[in-house]
């Protein structure tokens, strides 16, 4: 892993502790940082100089993906359908969430205040709650999802026809395809209002 100041060039490698072998997810929250690997979850305090394993609770360590809410919950994808582990505080273990869950593996995984949305190897999306553990399928008309992205309140998705976007937690979504010349959009990415 490799840590780089916002406006410089020079990269830092960073993986002092992580024995996991490669990267598959990163995720931070408030001075934490999480990251996702093959051999499970890392976690480090000091902006990745050191890391220490949290793999309590975790029957299989082949991590997809990796989301943190606002309440510090931390949540993370395993390879293989149908599985889902939550960890009330940094440093705490794991318990799984099954209620709801696709079989498909969930890939991409991201946060909006106390909620967690996810994407599956197909395209389908869902949502969590934090106050329930049951996943449930958002219904859209937007055909497979291949990424997705959330900011403040906007989720923006990118699709095979173009980008969406939703204000309302995935209930309604509008058209964001003015200027795009392309509209297979395999990845996205969010800050504040640029995308």
């Amino acid at each position: 892993m490799f840590l780089g100041p916002a406006a410089e060039a020079q990269w830092i490698e960073s993986n002092n502790g992580i024995y996991g072998g490669t990267i598959t997810a990163l995720a931070n929250f408030d001075g934490h940082i999480f990251a996702g690997t093959w051999g499970g979850v890392y976690h480090s305090t000091n902006n990745g100089n050191g890391w220490e394993q949290m793999n309590e609770g975790l029957d299989n360590t082949f991590i997809n993906a990796m989301a943190v809410n606002s309440s510090g919950k931390v949540f993370a994808a395993t390879k293989g359908g149908s599985r889902m582990f939550m960890s009330s505080t940094p440093l705490g273990s794991w318990t799984i969430i099954r209620s709801g869950l696709p079989n498909d593996p969930i890939v991409e995984l991201d946060a909006m205040n106390n909620k967690i949305f996810g994407i599956t190897s197909t395209g389908l999306f869902f949502s969590l709650m934090d106050d329930s553990p049951e996943w449930k399928q958002i219904q859209n008309d937007l055909g497979p999802i291949n990424s997705f992205s959330c900011s403040g309140e906007n989720i923006f998705t990118a699709t095979d026809n173009g980008i969406y976007l939703s204000t309302d937690g995935g209930i309604n979504w509008v058209s964001k395809n003015n200027g795009l010349l392309e509209k297979s959009i395999y990845s996205i990415s969010s800050v504040g209002r640029f995308v």
